[in-house]
């Protein structure tokens, strides 16, 4: 089998990259760390917007270590894999609370 040259494999990238499918969603807030989806959803790119009015709180590991994302900004997270493994919460632990949330495939 013959290997990619550099432009073909540069090319390859830039084509996945602007091939992927997108999705919008939403979650609403719990008063712990909620998933941001409960099934097993495959995802490579996750923007989270934070319209919620105070700090949000985003995690990767169930909440040892988290992310905080100030009122107003959209963080992109990469690599993530499955959207049930981004989990989210508000600072003062405020449920009720929608977060809106676009994933690339």
């Amino acid at each position: 089998m013959i290997g990619l040259t550099n432009l073909e494999s540069l090319i390859s990238s830039l084509l996945g990259f602007y091939t992927r499918r997108g999705y919008n969603n939403s979650i609403v807030t719990e008063g712990t760390f909620k998933p941001l989806s409960s099934t097993s959803i495959p995802a490579q790119l996750v923007y989270i917007s934070n319209t919620s009015n105070e700090n949000l709180f985003v995690s990767t590991d169930n909440g040892s270590t988290y992310l905080s994302i100030p009122n107003g900004a959209i963080f992109p997270f990469n690599n993530i894999h499955n959207l049930n493994a981004v989990w989210v919460k508000t600072e003062t632990n405020t449920a009720g609370i929608t977060i809106t949330y676009r994933y690339e495939v």
